[in-house]
């Protein structure tokens, strides 16, 4: 349980740090699945772990995974392209030109 809380503070975290780049909605929704799969849990344990509840907690464990997966594909693909071009990226994300 303690690293799912940790997972959780840190996809807020990340979240919050990356509001200015150019993934920022993908992070944000990322954070917020994540958020949603915690609070599912938390009731979930609460409530004994009914089958219901456990199983909407599986599930959304993997919309989690494909919205990952899917950040992780586009964040790729921002960097493939800015290599490609000879642009570059700042702390916060946001895509700038090569100096």
């Amino acid at each position: 349980r303690v690293l799912a809380y940790v997972l959780w503070g840190t996809a807020i975290g990340i979240a919050i740090w990356k509001r200015q780049s150019v993934l920022a909605r993908p992070y944000a929704l990322v954070a917020m699945l994540v958020s949603a799969q915690a609070i599912w849990g938390i009731i979930t344990l609460i409530n004994v772990a009914p089958l219901s509840l456990a199983l909407v907690h599986q599930g959304l464990g993997v919309v989690v995974l494909l919205a990952s997966v899917d950040l992780a594909w586009r964040a790729n693909r921002i960097a493939t392209a800015q290599r490609a071009s000879g642009s570059s990226v700042s702390r916060l994300g946001s895509i700038s030109t090569a100096r």
